[in-house]
């Protein structure tokens, strides 16, 4: 019976979703490193990878890879604890410290694990979490899985976090949570202002920079220390690999007991295999490269300005963004089409919705790459163009 009762639940959750025009497909797609999507047949111009520095096709990372598998195979083998903590973590984790001027970092299989395990290691049940409300899924879903009290506060709205942290009981352990960079909308957070809050407040800044290692700062050392952060004012720092170092994985850097305690505490850590050795010894090198990748850094800010300028002399409403993430704003029964269209004229930009996205916010999310021409940049502006669909919902 209980079968049956979960069936039914499946079955009308998902009619739900697909009666709203709200339900999500898979389809196979192909990437590859010349900056191509193959998706349902059709070969376009991707226009929707995070591979902001084009690392992910770089010569020296595929061969440090290969070298690496052929060394120690596929897999680690085992969870860190149990033989799968390999040398190649080592060099990584090291890398990572010195790229960022943390003492000591942890290594994730995904940025989504890196935020229930930072959670789950240094959070309790009591603590109040305080969030940008447009953080990224894994950093409000690892707070309730420590079972913190979780309070968001209006988009980049310093004031706003100030009266939730305030709100909070007086021995309750506060902790303040921002991306750097956010994922859908593309504009930065006030950081420097948000860092004097926490200092304020006595609560921890946690920091996720996804979309900002390898991009932002000295060096690409993110928007910490673009804005001079250090483990002081930003105690707990979460980079994930699979944007602008090309690669898969995250960790989590702080202080010594910072990681020593989600060696001992976090449960997602503890009870995972290893990231393989290869992959690790991998996205070291792709540390190695994006640091030295100042004019990787210099293509892609040109990129960015290039499409703005084009965009908004063809008419298109764009946010407020300028980092590689460029949304376009439609209203809700166009983006889906428009996002169609493109694939034909051979763009892959993919049509973001709710619940991705607020219900009134669609958009498409162009992502733009170091590896772009401007001849790729200057043809989309002029499909975007002639597809004559402009509608600003924001």
């Amino acid at each position: 019976m209980s079968v049956l009762v979960l069936q039914n639940r499946l079955t009308n959750r998902l009619q739900q979703r697909a009666e709203l025009g709200l339900k999500r497909t898979l389809f196979p797609c192909a990437p590859d490193s010349d900056g191509y999507v193959n998706r349902l047949g059709q070969r376009a111009i991707d226009f929707s990878s995070n591979d902001y520095l084009g690392l992910r096709g770089n010569s020296e990372i595929k061969t440090e890879f290969a070298r690496a598998a052929a060394l120690f195979g596929l897999g680690a083998g085992a969870s860190h604890l149990l033989g799968g903590h390999h040398p190649e973590h080592v060099r990584l984790e090291n890398a990572l410290c010195e790229w960022t001027g943390r003492p000591a970092a942890a290594l994730f299989s995904s940025g989504f694990q890196a935020a229930l395990g930072a959670f789950g290691a240094l959070a309790e049940a009591g603590d109040l979490v305080v969030s940008d409300r447009l953080a990224h899924a894994c950093l409000l879903d690892g707070a309730r899985y420590a079972g913190a009290k979780l309070r968001r506060f209006a988009h980049n709205d310093v004031a706003s976090a100030r009266g939730l942290l305030d709100s909070g009981a007086s021995d309750a352990v506060r902790w303040l949570v921002t991306e750097s960079v956010f994922s859908m909308d593309g504009d930065q957070a006030e950081l420097a202002a948000l860092s004097g809050l926490a200092t304020q407040s006595g609560a921890t800044l946690m920091l996720d920079e996804a979309h900002a290692i390898g991009v932002l700062g000295p060096q690409g050392g993110g928007l910490a220390r673009a804005v001079g952060l250090d483990i002081q004012t930003c105690p707990v720092l979460m980079l994930t690999f699979g944007k602008a170092l090309g690669s898969a994985g995250a960790a989590i850097l702080g202080s010594t007991q910072v990681i020593e305690s989600i060696i001992n505490f976090s449960r997602p850590w503890i009870y995972t295999t290893a990231m393989p050795p290869a992959l690790a010894a991998a996205t070291t090198k792709s540390v190695e490269v994006a640091r030295g990748g100042d004019v990787l850094r210099e293509q892609l800010a040109e990129n960015i300005a290039r499409f703005r300028l084009k965009a908004h002399a063809a008419g298109l409403v764009l946010g407020a963004s300028e980092t590689a993430i460029q949304p376009i704003f439609y209203a809700e029964a166009d983006v889906v089409a428009i996002s169609g269209k493109l694939m034909q004229l051979g763009f892959y930009v993919p049509a973001v919705r709710p619940p991705t996205v607020p219900k009134g916010a669609e958009r498409l999310r162009v992502s733009l790459r170091a590896n772009h021409s401007g001849v790729q940049i200057d043809a989309l502006v002029n499909a975007l163009a002639c597809l004559g669909h402009v509608c600003n919902v924001k």
